[in-house]
């Protein structure tokens, strides 16, 4: 009677322990895959309804099929909210857009480094705490939109000429916006050299026609004989010396056929080329894995609890 009453007992106390770690192992494991999923999705940049796409978007291709089709949700706004901000296909789709970061202190960068922007505002769709209205968004910096475990959040970065003008996180679809580092130039890009070329002057020549005076020939007097009376000597009549006078000058205009006119190069500065270098980011697992070992501790202590229900 003792020993089968010991093992009744055994038995029962074992059951018992079954049946405790089986009603906490169990909904312990549910926790903690929950809090998993929770976690990566927080990891991801998250899907929430304050995301102007939902879920985002980490592709230029993924972005543009938004704007025309709208996203997960139904969401058929996305075109017209960019569109208000100067966010088109173009631009999304342009060289001048490239992957970049926005920091928790606010830069805004090309690649990891390159600071294009400060002073950063995001803008989602729904009001958060120290929001405030911009747009059709609401915008607030990056210090409260970030959750605390991130320093910065990835981008499509547009710059125009070296001149930041916005950006798009990957993780939500939501714009931002900021203070550019570089002012746009006033300089022309062309350059006008005016090449000159002397023109010629007109020469003028005069040119005379001398004009003829007719010569006076001289008239002789007859001589006379006088009778008893004494001769008289004629008297020659001087001749006239022919003279010749000097008409009216008639000039004479050479005037060149063409007159060349200036000409103008136009002498193109080169455009420099940047080369932008994007590094991978790894987000933090150490919650993950303790996540995943408490998991495992609730799953073996419910198949520990079993065997020793079987066994004994």
């Amino acid at each position: 009677m003792n020993q089968k009453f010991l093992f009744k007992t055994r038995k029962g106390i074992a059951l018992l322990g079954f049946i405790f770690v089986t009603l906490i192992g169990i909904p312990l494991t549910i926790f903690f895959l929950q809090q998993q999923q929770t976690y990566q999705q927080r990891a991801s940049g998250g899907c929430i309804s304050n995301d102007v796409i939902y879920c985002g978007a980490t592709t230029k291709a993924a972005i543009i099929n938004a704007m025309r089709n709208g996203d997960s949700l139904g969401r058929r706004d996305i075109n017209d909210i960019y569109n208000s901000y100067g966010i088109t296909e173009d631009g999304i789709n342009s060289g001048d857009t490239v992957p970049g970061r926005i920091y928790r202190d606010g830069r805004i960068t090309i690649g990891t480094d390159q600071v294009v922007a400060r002073d950063a505002t995001t803008a989602g769709r729904n009001q958060m705490p120290g929001s405030t209205r911009c747009g059709p968004l609401w915008c607030r910096p990056p210090s409260l939109a970030f959750y605390p475990q991130y320093d910065y959040g990835i981008a499509f970065v547009h710059v125009e000429n070296g001149v930041f003008k916005w950006a798009v996180m990957t993780g939500c679809g939501n714009p931002a916006f900021g203070a550019p580092t570089v002012t746009p130039s006033l300089t022309p890009t062309n350059t006008l050299t005016p090449t000159l070329t002397p023109t010629l002057t007109p020469t003028i020549s005069l040119t005379s026609t001398p004009t003829d005076t007719p010569t006076a020939t001289p008239t002789d007097t007859p001589t006379s004989t006088p009778t008893d009376v004494p001769t008289s000597t004629p008297t020659e009549v001087p001749t006239a010396t022919p003279t010749t006078g000097i008409g009216t000058p008639t000039p004479t205009i050479v005037i060149p056929t063409s007159t060349p006119r200036p000409t103008t190069q136009v002498q193109n500065s080169p455009t420099p080329t940047t080369v932008i270098v994007v590094q991978p980011t790894i987000a933090p697992t150490g919650p993950s894995n303790i996540l995943i070992g408490f998991g495992a501790i609730s799953v073996m202590l419910t198949v520990v609890g079993g065997l020793i229900f079987l066994l004994l």
